[in-house]
């Protein structure tokens, strides 16, 4: 089963198609695409590279002229493909539906290739680590064919036979593949496969649950494994420098992917539950600090939010969020905190 944090992303027919780019290189703009503002950590799990690849691999689009920096966004330039403006966040649509109606890039309801000719890669492969794109863009078309012609294979990875046969002996020397006849079967974690007499494929688990195709999970993901998960990826994203709000973000999915999808009776449920709302109020605080208040009082801040107790952290965010209602946010607010408790009562993060 994906991880909540992790999204479907479709790549587009218009994208899909180009004779210039890499799969590496057309999975990113897809993903600018559906969302010029996309975190960079998104980009670098999908495509399965680190900070420094995903710079380079910029550099290249912008080269190439497919990429272009519009201040903290990108903005793809692919024929046939318009940017539409919306309060909500931008995103690109299909020129030939016209900007006032045309359909979202991603992500999609549908799943497999879809009738325009787009590829959905659905998140339980977006999540595979440690497997490059042109992997992911062929797990996703035998998990829609598996009976897919190597002609379609070559035409969606824009590789050669040989480059072909190479990759799906990877992918089964891996595990990932395994060859059935004339037809390969995907073998991802959270996919399960849907015999139909017209034409059987691979489909999400929770999705094939939810339509009605099985009955019930084969497994659900205990407390321990989200919350080992969200550590995992927090710790990685620090390295990098990552703002707050993001930290807050993921956060927030995973104390929702543990509330909605995890036993009652899991014994870590509510331990687990409590350590990621107290984290989420310590990021909010941190959030609030460099977001409302002048930069003289940020050293001062930073040094009495790490020695505020949980408590106080609490009360500071129902103070914080009310004054944001109210549209007043004076610095003032962080005396709250110079009368620190004893320092075991301190809220650890």
């Amino acid at each position: 089963m994906a991880s909540i944090l992790i999204k479907p992303i479709t790549v587009p027919a218009q994208i899909l198609l180009l004779d210039d780019c890499t799969p590496a290189e057309k999975l990113t703009l897809a993903m600018y695409a559906a969302n010029p503002e996309v975190a960079e950590w998104r980009v670098c799990r999908a495509v399965g590279i680190k900070h420094d690849g995903l710079r380079l691999l910029k550099q290249r689009l912008i080269h190439k002229g497919r990429l272009v920096q519009d201040c903290h966004r990108y903005l793809i330039s692919v024929p046939g493909l318009v940017l539409k403006k919306d309060p909500e966040g931008s995103y690109f649509v299909a020129a030939n539906k016209g900007s006032e109606n045309g359909q979202k890039v991603a992500p999609p309801e549908h799943r497999d290739l879809a009738p325009n000719d787009s590829l959905v890669i659905p998140a339980e492969i977006v999540e595979l680590k440690g497997v490059g794109a042109s992997d992911k863009f062929l797990l996703t078309l035998y998990a829609a064919k598996p009976d897919a012609p190597n002609a379609l294979a070559l035409r969606v990875l824009g590789i050669s036979e040989s480059g072909l046969k190479k990759l799906k002996n990877r992918l089964i020397q891996n595990g990932l593949l395994v060859r059935d006849g004339a037809a390969h079967r995907i073998r991802v974690p959270g996919m399960v496969f849907i015999a139909k007499a017209e034409g059987s494929y691979f489909m999400a688990e929770k999705e094939a649950v939810k339509t009605g195709k099985i009955v019930a999970l084969a497994s659900v993901k205990s407390v321990s494994e989200i919350y080992r998960e969200w550590e995992n990826l927090v710790k990685s994203m620090k390295a990098t420098g990552v703002n707050y709000s993001t930290l807050r973000f993921i956060t927030d999915l995973t104390l929702k992917e543990i509330e909605l999808e995890t036993s009652t009776d899991d014994p870590l449920r509510e331990q687990a539950l409590a350590s990621l709302r107290g984290i989420d109020t310590f990021y909010f605080a941190r959030e609030f600090l460099f977001d409302h208040t002048p930069t003289q009082y940020h050293k001062q801040g930073v040094k009495l939010l790490a020695n505020a107790t949980k408590e106080q952290l609490e009360s500071f965010r129902e103070k914080a969020e009310g004054l944001m209602l109210a549209g007043t946010t004076p610095p003032k607010l962080l005396a709250f905190f110079k009368e620190q408790s004893p320092a075991n009562d301190k809220q650890k993060m």
